[in-house]
């Protein structure tokens, strides 16, 4: 799966904030002050004006949601558009849902965090694995990217989109050219396999060997296991809930604001491209 792949290597832009956080100390108060009060006013306009498509959003989400714990019998699951993916693989087209889970990296689990709303998204990871904060925070609003560290209230900002890959991280459902394998039961778990095949920049293909594990009762997605190129994670999903999203960020008046590696989050995303395309 290109995204989770992705999304496991772009982890390396907050150890690079982290580092930053440790060894730099200038002060820039004011713009603190000055891009929080920026970015909290373009985002006041962008909930107002999508207020309405929000709404509409939330309401067939609910319904899908609702629709989604209907769970098929598992004997008559035989295609993908009958599966309990392709209804996960709906919901999370919403793009306005919030997601909690355990991400494998390097043998550790980190706990995530995501709220997504459309483009926007926030992001709480525990990086006490690595020397870092139990709630290192990132928003990304409006085309511009917050990273924080609450507890020595410093943060850093870098524009465009190029952060994005975190937003896209979140969203575990496979995409690409879809064959459904197999779907059967499991200690109380509906377990599905499937090969998902998608295009490279170079012009290749790449295929990923994917398994989801739902509650047979609720239909809830539980655990996602991806492996293409011999990298193999597993991610484990805590909670997975649909609706939208009021993602705000704090007020940063009086925080510190650093200069983190600009090329952190570019080197981030293209390594993570490079890995899930070759």
């Amino acid at each position: 799966m290109k995204k989770i792949i992705a999304g496991i290597l772009a982890l390396s832009m907050m150890f690079s904030f982290a580092a930053c956080g440790d060894s730099s100390s200038t002060s820039e108060s004011s713009k603190a002050s000055t891009s929080s009060s920026a970015a909290d006013s373009s985002e006041t306009n962008g909930q107002s004006e999508s207020q309405a498509e929000t709404s509409a959003v939330t309401e067939e989400s609910s319904a899908a949601q609702t629709q989604s714990t209907e769970a098929p019998k598992t004997g008559e699951i035989t295609t993908f558009e009958q599966s309990y993916t392709y209804k996960f693989q709906q919901l999370s087209a919403s793009k306005s849902y919030s997601i909690e889970m355990s991400m494998d990296y390097m043998g550790m689990k980190v706990p995530l965090k995501f709220e997504i709303n459309k483009k926007n998204f926030h992001m709480v990871m525990d990086m006490t694995q690595f020397g870092g904060e139990a709630n290192t925070e990132t928003y990304y609003i409006d085309g511009k990217t917050y990273a924080l560290l609450p507890s020595n209230k410093m943060y850093s900002l870098t524009e465009g989109d190029v952060n994005n890959q975190f937003a896209d991280s979140a969203d575990l459902s496979p995409n690409g050219d879809v064959q459904f394998i197999s779907s059967t039961e499991e200690n109380g778990m509906i377990v599905e396999k499937l090969k998902v095949t998608t295009d490279n920049p170079s012009g290749g293909k790449v295929t990923s060997d994917a398994t989801y594990y739902y509650d047979k009762s609720s239909g809830e997605p539980k655990k996602v296991v991806a492996a293409v190129n011999g990298m193999t994670s597993t991610i484990e999903i805590t909670s997975f809930k649909v609706g939208e999203q009021n993602i705000v960020l704090p007020d940063l008046s009086g925080w510190t604001r650093v200069d983190a590696n600009p090329n952190a989050g570019i080197n981030a995303g293209t390594a993570g491209a490079a890995a899930a395309n070759q």
